[in-house]
């Protein structure tokens, strides 16, 4: 049964309108049902791969900066240990290759892609990118090694404020350029990639955006509108959620129950913006991940999560307000 319900909640991930998730009382309740039966307390259902902590810009409100992040790339070996597991424990999973760095500067990401796609035709493979090496070469990658979904993070459409964000002197018509050719590329060789546009724009920026969304939602592309946060409290001053946190009452963070974050070292934390490896549990060279998954130091962070008490074991957690962007997978 657990089989299936993976199966299912995967599908509905990749192929749904992201803009539109927990937007009414009905969808909400779908969703927490969902989420309830796709917790499996025995394999994560979704495994985020820092295939690479090297990046090619200096986005000012990314945690990068908290942690010695060097430029290195995750060891294919790694990544093989890590897919051959839930492949061999028949856990359909949601591979999801992100952290801190740029995936495309990872001169095997679309052997990564392949080998997981080719290990089962039940894993599903999401990246995020910021666009940039969207060339014609990548993204011939993309199609061959049929990736599931390329989420571009691009943040807003100005050309001046676009700068700003990613901390680079480059032409965003550059980024929407390459967004294009992905999208005709998607349409032309009939593939079922979803190509998924984050912004982070406030109510009035999207309305004075309306046209270029409008524009590319025409060439087939979905979009993710989203909110700065104060991921894992280091980026308080970025946090657009921090206004309003008086009046939500907190609801436990969905990660520790459904998603497992692998860095390029092997080390296991429960947080994908965890920078400083503050609520790691464990390490892929010890022990395998299943075990890691069931492992007390999790089930400890668990427990925080659902009292809403932070010790120090999960201090990072308390200052976090990640959490209010996301919806509540608990009933009451």
């Amino acid at each position: 049964m657990k089989y299936w319900i993976r199966r299912l909640a995967i599908y509905k991930i990749i192929s749904s309108q992201v803009e539109d998730v927990g937007h009414s009382s009905f969808k909400n309740i779908i969703y927490k049902l969902g989420a309830s039966l796709a917790r499996d307390l025995e394999f994560p259902f979704q495994i985020n791969i820092e295939i690479s902590r090297a990046c090619n810009y200096n986005c000012p409100f990314c945690a990068r900066t908290e942690a010695d992040l060097s430029g290195n790339h995750i060891d294919f070996e790694l990544v093989k240990k890590i897919v051959d597991e839930a492949t061999y424990l028949k856990k359909p999973t949601l591979f999801a290759l992100h952290m801190w760095g740029e995936p495309l500067l990872n001169p095997k990401w679309a052997k990564t892609v392949r080998y997981i796609k080719s290990s089962t035709t039940k894993h599903s493979v999401t990246m995020t990118t910021n666009g940039f090496l969207l060339n014609d070469k990548n993204i011939e990658s993309i199609i061959k090694s049929q990736l599931d979904q390329v989420i571009i993070s691009l943040h807003t459409f100005d050309p001046n404020i676009y700068k700003v964000r990613i901390g680079k002197d480059i032409d965003i018509k550059l980024i929407e350029q390459n967004i294009s050719n992905l999208l005709q590329s998607v349409k032309v060789q009939s593939k079922k990639t979803r190509v998924i546009i984050r912004l982070f724009l406030s109510s009035e920026e999207r309305k004075i955006q309306a046209d270029k969304i409008q524009y590319f939602k025409d060439k087939g592309a979905v979009f993710e509108f989203d909110l700065y946060d104060n991921s894992a409290g280091d980026r308080k001053d970025w946090s657009e959620i921090e206004p309003v946190l008086d009046q939500v009452k907190r609801w436990p963070c969905y990660h520790p129950w459904l998603t497992a974050t692998v860095n390029v070292y092997g080390e296991v934390t429960v947080c994908c913006v965890d920078s400083k490896m503050a609520l790691k549990i464990g390490n892929l060279t010890d022990i395998k991940l299943g075990s890691i998954w069931k492992g007390e130091l999790i089930k400890d962070i668990r427990g925080e999560h659902k009292l809403g008490q932070f010790s120090e074991k999960c201090s990072i957690c308390k200052n976090c307000d990640t959490w209010v962007s996301k919806p509540d997978i608990f009933f009451k």
